[in-house]
């Protein structure tokens, strides 16, 4: 059944490879989203009883646990919603200039330094070197304005060259490309898992993420 499963997704992506009537890239998206329906083992779940779920939940709640996921370093968001757990999809949002973005590498550096977890960084505005003087900055605590004024003192030089080494070793990467599309991220973020063994992945910014063939609004 599997054999035959395979053999039809790969009878459909040729055939759609030869089809001149769509776009590349929509039908390169397509055929990788087929492969990884084919390779993928769908599980289904399965209910559980309320008494069950009770037993496991009350005695973490009788324990006092607060924070079961991957701290981000913040602790008032930690204790509200217990850390950063697989799985879930975390929305920052807020008004232009608030600091999102600050916000989401304050967490990638958080993780990575105190908890062991590495980050792939999504970068789909910002070039990657720009993402690296804003994480050299953060974690050496001098501004990013003032690195790029060119005016540093002798004191930060020589804080940047010593923090520099140490968020070498930081299990961090960054991706800058452009127009990258929902199955592209998808499976830069596999790959990444597979590579580097990433626990969080940070995409800076949603609304900058296309989807191939579908006439949508930003939001």
């Amino acid at each position: 059944r599997r054999f035959f499963k395979r053999r039809t997704i790969g009878a459909k992506i040729t055939r759609e490879a030869y089809d001149a009537s769509g776009p590349a890239g929509a039908v390169a998206d397509h055929a990788e989203q087929l492969l990884i329906q084919a390779l993928e083992h769908r599980v289904t779940s399965e209910s559980v009883s309320i008494r069950d779920l009770l037993a496991d939940l009350v005695p973490r709640l009788e324990a006092g646990e607060r924070v079961k996921g991957v701290r981000s370093g913040l602790v008032d968001l930690d204790e509200q919603v217990g850390g950063l757990r697989a799985g879930e999809l975390i929305v920052l949002g807020a008004r232009p200039g608030m600091g999102k973005t600050s916000a989401a590498l304050s967490i990638v550096l958080s993780v990575a330094e105190k908890e062991g977890v590495g980050s792939q960084v999504f970068s789909l505005e910002m070039p990657r070197a720009t993402v690296t003087a804003n994480l050299l900055g953060q974690y050496a605590k001098i501004a990013p304005r003032r690195m790029r004024s060119a005016q540093l003192t002798p004191d930060e030089i020589r804080t940047l060259g010593v923090k520099a080494k140490e968020l070498a070793e930081f299990p961090i990467w960054v991706d800058d490309g452009v127009g990258v599309t929902v199955m592209e991220l998808r499976a830069k973020s596999r790959l990444a898992k597979l590579r580097h063994g990433v626990g969080l992945i940070v995409v800076d910014y949603l609304q900058l993420v296309e989807s191939a063939g579908v006439a949508e609004k930003r939001e």
